[in-house]
């Protein structure tokens, strides 16, 4: 069977390609900037095993978005060519005519990677933001991938924009870059894009501060992650002990978007909830998790869906006295990513060794500049921070209500805050 599929490749992606298919390679390390065709080119690469005969191969990203996004795009594809045996969207497994099987993975469930081996191909996508250490304290390297392609050793492709000169993935582009045999690595920075003009990157330029572009675009390797938290890592050494406490819920309805609901005490531990279910799910366990811990005060975000799910989550209350809304603007995101900021760089906040899903959202939570020259805050493209966002949230709770369920004066002038009627 022939398929032509009118993709043009890039020069670096060629390159890739034969790299791919040099039989001295395993390992392909490829550092390349945001544009230039990194999703794309392991697509390309998942569709060729798809058609070898029954190939065990895997894809890995950060977070479960990521791998749903590829695994849908990978299905529209291939949904009219008949290469599809079995397309699965609950386990993310697609299985081919030819006996091969693509199943996707998350780092934020390492768990489920282990006892797989992997025969064809394995794609480790932006595998600069892979943790650099499991909930229990292993290597996510040692402990989790390699041993699933050590007995049959496939091809293995690392792709990323870099993340800092830390981690596993500047690990192996070490070794690559030291020739270690079977490794190859590959840069392809913003000024390698065959498709995008000179003026472009100029106006890109602009759009971001000095270091994200270089780490975004110029793939460079810089002394530290890109990240509002630098060393959040360290933060990350505590037990969550119940008392005087805030919240901070941030609230979804239904898509890739998660439930959050953030606690902290009065030294500084927090704890977090993801809360699953259907709305009325949700509006119960908020509430009896506000009703279980009896805090100083809790904030919702009234953005979006917040504000018909205060409303509901307020009838189940036990106290309704001290529940706010609160809105999330620019200005208000930025008071809040500080007061969080602060307490990470002087290491007086305290998260839960297991909370893999707020690790993964610190080491992505950004910022770049609007045209007008504001700072925004959010993840990087392709991420959430929705762990992030509650727990803004709820460090803005623990400051507007120090002592009490009365706020101070300043906060009524300048926050975004109201009682829920």
């Amino acid at each position: 069977m022939k398929i032509n599929f009118n993709i043009n490749l890039t020069r670096k992606q060629k390159e890739a390609y034969d790299i791919m298919h040099d039989k001295e390679t395993q390992f392909l390390i490829a550092r390349w900037s945001r544009q230039c065709g990194k999703t794309v080119f392991a697509e390309i690469m998942m569709i060729e095993y798809l058609c070898k005969s029954n190939s065990f191969n895997a894809y890995i990203s950060p977070t479960f978005a990521q791998g749903k996004k590829v695994f849908a795009e990978l299905v529209a594809l291939l949904e009219t060519t008949g290469i599809i045996k079995k397309a699965n969207a609950q386990d993310l497994k697609i299985e081919s005519i030819y006996g091969a099987t693509l199943k996707f993975f998350s780092m934020e469930s390492p768990i489920s990677i282990r006892g797989n081996t992997v025969s064809g191909l394995l794609v480790m996508d932006e595998a600069a933001f892979f943790p650099s250490q499991l909930p229990d304290g292993s290597d996510p390297y040692y402990n989790v991938i390699f041993p699933i392609i050590k007995a049959r050793k496939p091809k293995v492709l690392v792709i990323s924009t870099p993340n800092g000169r830390q981690g596993m993935y500047y690990d192996l582009y070490l070794k690559a870059y030291n020739k270690t045999s079977g490794y190859r690595e590959l840069t392809a920075s913003i000024y390698d894009d065959d498709l995008i003009k000179k003026e472009e990157i100029e106006e890109l330029k602009k759009g971001y501060p000095p270091l994200a572009f270089q780490q975004e675009f110029e793939v460079q390797f810089l002394d530290n992650a890109l990240t509002v938290f630098p060393n959040f890592q360290n933060c990350f050494d505590g037990k969550f002990e119940k008392g005087k406490c805030w919240i901070g819920v941030d609230p979804s309805s239904v898509g890739e978007d998660n439930t959050i609901v953030s606690i902290i005490n009065a030294d500084k531990q927090v704890k977090q909830y993801k809360i699953d279910g259907t709305l009325d799910m949700k509006y119960a366990k908020i509430a009896k998790i506000i009703n279980e811990y009896k805090p100083v005060a809790t904030y919702i975000e009234n953005n979006s869906i917040g504000e018909v799910m205060a409303n509901e989550i307020k009838k189940q209350l036990i106290n309704k006295s001290n529940f706010y809304t609160f809105t999330t603007t620019n200005e208000t995101k930025k008071q809040y990513i500080s007061l969080l900021a602060v307490a990470i760089a002087n290491n007086e906040i305290h998260f839960e060794q297991d909370n893999t899903l707020l690790y993964s959202e610190l080491a992505t939570f950004t910022f770049k500049l609007t045209k007008t020259g504001n700072i925004t805050y959010a993840a990087k493209e392709g991420y959430h921070d929705d762990t992030v966002t509650s727990l803004g949230i709820c460090m803005q709770c623990k400051e507007d209500f120090k002592l009490s369920g009365t706020p101070n004066v300043d906060f009524m002038i300048t926050s975004g805050y109201r009682m829920v009627i």
